[in-house]
């Protein structure tokens, strides 16, 4: 973005991550101008369903919600997918990198993944500062890698 060149960016909605989702899509236009070569897309919708960054209280009408919100998450990333890119940076999982190189393959389009990774962090402290200092420590050790 910085260097002028067009993004997309899909966020995820289902799982664990919609609240980030939601986050970044709240937050981010405010920090670029509004000329900004970026498109974002928001959550699917789904009929009926509570804003994805509820968290679910395991009813069977969620579950089926969370599956119907996952579908069409997996759809809007197909039809991404079918278009021709300069490059593509990805972030997720490996058998979702598969899908997304796959794709790239079809296109000779460069394609840059970045697999793997949560780091669940349980904080048992009452110091909450020395325990976050000592989470991004731990954290950017190799550059957030």
């Amino acid at each position: 973005i910085a260097a002028g060149n067009s993004v997309v960016l899909k966020l995820q909605w289902s799982g664990r991550s919609s609240a980030t989702s939601r986050l970044i899509l709240d937050r981010l236009p405010r920090y670029l101008p509004s000329d900004a070569p970026l498109k974002m897309l928001g959550p699917p919708r789904v009929d009926g369903a509570s804003p994805p960054n509820r968290r679910s209280s395991s009813s069977p009408d969620d579950t089926f919600v969370q599956q119907q919100r996952r579908a069409a998450d997996i759809a809007a990333t197909q039809a991404i997918l079918q278009c021709h890119f300069d490059l593509i940076f990805f972030t997720g999982s490996p058998s979702v990198g598969k899908i997304v190189a796959t794709a790239a393959a079809k296109h000779l389009t460069p394609c840059v993944l970045e697999l793997g990774g949560k780091n669940p962090v349980f904080v048992d402290s009452t110091n909450l500062h020395f325990a976050a200092k000592r989470i991004i420590w731990g954290r950017m050790l190799n550059a957030g890698q």
